[in-house]
């Protein structure tokens, strides 16, 4: 059974801050070991993929443009500086995700799958940085399913191109906080 919309394209988009490296404090820090790897491994199977950050001082932009530069973003993971999409308000990530048809949504805050568009029914957290915010997600409302990962190479064993297929929004099992294993372990 074809559960996918013949016009929807999958389409993935990435938090930056929290998921692909640790929080913008004073200056940037490295993106986490195999992010990068990994996002452009992932990158390969989506027709679009996207980071969609808010950064509320266009200064903050400006520099957080500067440590993708540095760290070999755009040449490791293959995403063009023009999918690089930073919002002022939290509320501007929905309706660009409503404008870009993501599919996919990657990030480690709970309160990012609140309110999302209908095509947008994959959404993947990265829990290993952030326990507490793993917790919150039994209080938020959605009607889709979260899968927790906790190291970046899991979620390229949960994206992969046989679940891009025309089955693809089949539920993927929940990787909870209760269950602390690797999403490989879950799967298996």
């Amino acid at each position: 059974m074809n559960l996918l919309n013949a016009s929807i394209t999958p389409k993935i988009a990435c938090d930056y801050g929290g998921t692909l490296a640790p929080r913008f404090s004073e200056r940037y820090l490295p993106p986490y070991p195999e992010a990068l790897e990994v996002l452009g491994k992932i990158k390969e199977s989506f027709k679009s993929c996207f980071i969609i950050t808010r950064r509320k001082k266009p200064e903050h932009e400006l520099l957080l443009r500067t440590m993708l530069q540095r760290f070999s973003f755009h040449e490791i993971t293959g995403i063009d500086s023009e999918h690089v999409l930073c919002c002022r308000q939290t509320g501007e990530k929905i309706q660009i995700y409503e404008k870009l048809g993501i599919t996919h949504l990657i990030s480690d805050r709970a309160k990012d799958f609140q309110n999302l568009p209908k095509h947008t029914k994959h959404l993947f957290m990265f829990g290993a940085n952030n326990s507490e915010e793993v917790q919150k997600l039994g209080s938020v409302h959605t009607e889709v399913r979260v899968t927790i990962f906790w190291r970046w190479r899991e979620l390229h064993q949960l994206i992969t191109p046989e679940q891009l297929s025309s089955e693809y929004l089949l539920p993927l099992p929940l990787i909870g906080a209760a269950q602390a294993q690797p999403a490989s372990a879950q799967l298996a």
